[in-house]
């Protein structure tokens, strides 16, 4: 009897065991995909990450956000390590993961590996999937800045972005003429060669940087006070305005924008180029004029106006003629009163 009773406890023991190690089954026709919430064009400010799969279970499920597939744990004990899956209770087929932009911030392309809870820890559910960055957001769409007469500016970020990253700015006069030609052809804006202007002026306006505190739908904190030099700025020239985010020595992925902006209306630096999408109105203190840098770029470089000249020479040439034919009536005329005058004596 104690034989059998020895028996029943083994195999009571190893049930135990047995369910307590019990592993998450794998999913294996996981997809990941990278989806935007609304339709904000030019922003990146509502990207996640969606999971589908017809074999989730009842469990909570969390997601590690990875550089690389080396080292991915096959357990993780601790949740606040991992993010949050949030899949739809109706059918449990779809899942939404909201901290894409946060570790995108820094991965640029990352990998994602999905882990389902057991009763005391993560087990990992997954093989790590490969989520690419998204290109670039277009020149001049990415940190967006405008620079005001009170020495305030504003900063509107659409790219992925840490929200407690540093934004350094740098402002510059555009000097070369034939930069300045060149974004008259609207098809082929050159911020490449802009950028480079940038990075090689060695006695740009000013320097200086910001700091953001929180995401707030992608506005560093909306305006900073005294943060804008107006001192050297003279209105009707134009300047460059370079903003890049910190990488902190590569803890962060590279950012940088460029813009080309004209001063107006007493030292307001407003971009030539970037014209605001009715998402991103906000409580900017410039006016709805559109700036036409095809009529405007060469007159404010001091270049010299030909056709003004060419209109001078016209006119005069005009005002010639006008004599001449004037002349050509009056004078046979005059020749005519004169001798009726003498046959008269």
């Amino acid at each position: 009897m104690k034989k059998y009773k020895n028996i029943l406890l083994s195999l009571v023991l190893f049930l135990i065991i047995g369910v307590c190690n019990v592993k998450a089954a794998e999913l294996t026709d996981l997809k990941a995909t990278l989806k935007k919430s609304a339709e904000l064009k030019n922003s990146y400010q509502d990207l996640y990450v969606e999971v589908t799969s017809d074999n989730f279970s009842e469990n909570d499920y969390r997601a590690l956000f990875s550089k690389s597939t080396d080292n991915i744990p096959t357990n993780v004990s601790n949740g606040e390590e991992l993010s949050f899956v949030s899949i739809s209770l109706d059918n449990r087929k779809i899942g939404e993961i909201q901290d894409y932009l946060k570790y995108a911030s820094q991965y640029g392309n990352l990998y994602i590996t999905l882990y389902e809870y057991n009763g005391s820890s993560f087990d990992k559910a997954s093989s790590p999937i490969l989520i690419e960055r998204p290109s670039y957001l277009p020149y001049t769409y990415r940190i967006v800045s405008q620079f005001y007469s009170d020495k305030s500016a504003s900063f509107k970020i659409n790219e992925i972005y840490n929200e407690n990253s540093t934004i350094k700015f740098k402002i510059g006069e555009v000097k070369d003429i034939e930069l300045l030609k060149k974004f008259s052809n609207t098809s082929n804006l050159p911020y490449e060669e802009l950028i480079e202007y940038a990075k090689n002026d060695l006695t740009p306006i000013q320097i200086n940087q910001v700091k953001i505190n929180s995401r707030n739908s992608g506005i560093a904190d909306g305006e900073f006070t005294d943060v804008y030099d107006t001192t050297n700025i003279v209105d009707g020239r134009y300047y460059y305005v370079y903003t890049e985010i910190d990488t902190e020595s590569g803890i962060y992925y590279p950012l940088v924008d460029i813009g080309l902006y004209k001063s107006q209306y007493n030292k307001n630096l407003i971009s030539s180029n970037y014209k605001n999408d009715s998402e991103y109105e906000s409580n900017s203190k410039e006016t709805d004029e559109d700036i036409d840098i095809k009529d405007e770029a060469i007159q404010n470089v001091n270049v010299p106006d030909t056709a003004s000249s060419n209109n001078i020479i016209y006119i005069i040439i005009g005002i010639v003629l006008v004599i001449i034919g004037i002349s050509l009536i009056l004078i046979p005329l005059i020749k005519f009163k004169i001798k009726n005058t003498k046959d008269s004596i």
